[in-house]
């Protein structure tokens, strides 16, 4: 059960996000300033830093929290044997179908559309993806049973399935984006024309 202090911390983090999100959609990655995103957020300097955020944290918090709960659930997912590619798929679709409305999903997606005509953003959002391939693996390797074999056959589930998701986000966004429904279907689609299963 979370505090009244994890709330307001989640709250201030939330705050600073969506800020340093207008902002680079207002002026780009490039020149905005972590000054700019504390004014934007209407906090101090020191709390922007207290909270451990730089420029490229105060955007990517819900990509990251979006790359925890996947990890989540994969692990989840792997529990009884190796993980499957339809696993993957399954895991991304119902994270996407839970989470489409929620405020941090929205904010992950604007910086996912940022990243398209922004190739500072987009380095990052690539470092992202390659961390989140890492973090699933890293987890399902610290399993009690763990095999190297299964680890190397995980990797390149894990990969193979979230490039595909990157370049099924890509392509709901250049087509003007639509509803979570619009990018799920996307989804499938795109994993199922890519032989992922």
């Amino acid at each position: 059960m979370s505090t009244l202090r994890d709330r307001r911390r989640q709250a201030t983090e939330a705050e600073i996000e969506a800020a340093a999100i207008d902002l680079f959609e207002e002026a780009g990655y490039e020149a905005t300033t972590c000054d700019d995103i504390a004014a934007g957020a209407d906090v101090s300097a020191r709390t922007f830093y207290r909270y451990g955020v730089n420029k490229e944290e105060a955007a990517f918090r819900s990509a990251k929290r979006f790359d925890e709960l996947i990890g989540d659930a994969l692990c989840e997912r792997a529990s009884g044997g190796p993980l499957t590619p339809v696993a993957v798929e399954d895991a991304i679709a119902h994270l996407l179908a839970e989470s489409c409305g929620e405020a941090w999903m929205v904010r992950m997606l604007r910086v996912r559309r940022l990243t398209s005509h922004d190739p500072a953003l987009r380095r990052i959002a690539q470092h992202y993806d390659a961390e989140c391939v890492d973090l699933v693996v890293r987890r399902l390797s610290e399993r009690d049973g763990a095999r190297p074999e299964d680890l190397l056959r995980t990797r390149v589930t894990v990969a193979t399935a979230l490039t595909v998701f990157r370049a099924a986000l890509d392509e709901w966004i250049a087509r003007g984006a639509g509803d979570g429904a619009a990018l799920i279907a996307l989804y499938r689609k795109a994993s199922a024309f890519m032989a992922v299963r």
